[in-house]
């Protein structure tokens, strides 16, 4: 249980460091699409590097070798693919077009996109209550998107990322946790096949990009970057918890605790940074968020 919701306070930590670079610092490129590509990379990058670097110093090496070459490994690595290249950068996109208080109220959403996945591929029986609220949170979502007076094509394009993104962490969730059963695959296996596949792929799209159609862009690696750094610190030990929590406590738990990263998200940014959100959508993110937990916890177990 403690794992589960220090992973929601430690990935609200994260949520807000990155947040606040976006809404501070840029690097240009032609594509702006690169942008957030290159700083997912230098996150995962440097979360990638903490994770290798314990193995290394623990002596786990060869188990997480071993773990590698385990059959139930390709749902680590699906779910890695899902969770990591395609669900980070969606939430990073997020991010950056609506900001870190949007995207977290709407990806919290995910507990109950992997319920819902976990009925479909899984075959696993559902509450009709949990169904009922899974439809209100995505209804209370699209509320969301028009709350704000001031709503942009920026801020509708944020909320879709963040969506994509909760259908991509609920698919993460179901597959590692069903990968990690019966205690097969170590959580530190799980995480370090994540975080190593979600740094190769960016690394490969940009090297791609550099060599064959970069525009003559430079980057400066500046200490505006420490923000990352930072996020990145917390991402790894939230990471690890919520992968140890899936692992012990099962997938509706883990998710139901994670969810908590939403208002944490919130605390973090108005403490650190000073960012708050209107009245109105802080009641449509607290709807989301209740009507996730509904739906991904079961509570006549």
């Amino acid at each position: 249980m403690l794992n589960a919701l220090l992973s929601g306070i430690f990935w609200g930590a994260d949520t807000s460091f990155m947040g606040y670079y976006f809404s501070m610092y840029s690097i240009y490129f032609m594509v702006p699409l690169l942008f957030p590509i290159f700083i997912t990379f230098i996150h995962d990058m440097v979360s990638a590097l903490l994770i290798n670097i314990s193995i290394l110093v623990t002596g786990r090496f060869n188990s997480v070798i071993e773990d590698i070459k385990k059959a139930k490994s390709k749902y680590i690595w699906v779910g890695s693919l899902l969770g990591g290249p395609i669900g980070m950068c969606s939430f990073i996109l997020s991010i950056e077009y609506a900001g870190p208080a949007i995207t977290a109220i709407v990806s919290s959403i995910y507990p109950a996109v992997g319920l819902f996945f976990a009925y479909i591929f899984l075959k696993e029986k559902r509450q009709p209550y949990q169904v009922i609220a899974l439809f209100i949170a995505i209804t209370f979502i699209i509320a969301l998107g028009f709350s704000d007076e001031s709503h942009t094509n920026r801020s509708i394009m944020g909320i879709i990322f963040a969506l994509l993104c909760a259908c991509a962490w609920g698919s993460e969730a179901v597959l590692c946790s069903y990968g990690m059963k019966s205690g097969e695959i170590s959580n530190l296996s799980a995480i370090c096949i994540r975080q190593n596949l979600s740094m190769i792929t960016y690394g490969t799209l940009l090297t791609l990009y550099f060599v064959f159609f970069h525009y003559g862009e430079s980057i400066d690696f500046d200490s505006s970057l420490a923000y990352i750094g930072m996020a990145a610190i917390f991402g790894s030990t939230s990471y690890y918890c919520y992968y140890r929590a899936l692992a012990t406590i099962g997938v509706s738990r883990a998710m139901a605790l994670n969810i908590s990263y939403t208002a944490f998200s919130a605390i973090f940014s108005y403490l650190l940074f000073g960012i708050e959100l209107t009245i109105s959508q802080m009641l449509i993110g607290f709807c989301i968020v209740v009507s996730g937990l509904i739906s991904a916890y079961d509570f006549e177990k």
